[in-house]
């Protein structure tokens, strides 16, 4: 018999990710602390891709409640155009305070989203922008 944990809400705070115009945007939440997620690009396209400085802002990170409700930190100020290039099949990770503003009981009950935006390099009138959420 498979052991159960019954009468516990048990979340798993494992990997996700998502690809958009060919880049692989993923985050892992640190299960020693929950708090703390690795952020991830990687560039599977096929030219540069910009992306921003708030792209690893603490404010990227929300978290849906099972109630419904979306619970964010202040809102990501514009910044300045300047951004750090990914060539194709570059990689970029950093750790990111995610859970900043968040109580404990939300981090651990609601799922933790984060909030995406990156462009095409460099931005002419044609180029591309992408931008989504992807949640636990």
């Amino acid at each position: 018999m498979g052991s159960m944990l019954a009468g516990c809400h048990v979340h798993s705070f494992g990997a996700v990710s998502t690809v958009d115009h060919g880049v692989t945007i993923s985050f892992t939440r640190s299960v020693a602390s929950l708090s703390t997620a690795q952020l991830s690009f990687k560039n599977g396209s096929p030219g540069p891709v910009c992306l921003s400085p708030s792209s690893f802002d603490p404010s990227s990170f929300t978290v849906k409640m099972d109630t419904g409700m979306v619970k964010s930190i202040v809102p990501m100020t514009p910044t300045s155009a300047a951004c750090s290039v990914l060539a194709p099949g570059a990689e970029q990770s950093r750790s990111v305070e995610s859970g900043q503003g968040f109580s404990r009981a939300e981090e651990q009950t609601g799922a933790v989203c984060y909030n995406y935006a990156f462009s095409q390099s460099p931005a002419g009138p044609a180029a591309w922008q992408a931008s989504g959420t992807i949640c636990e």
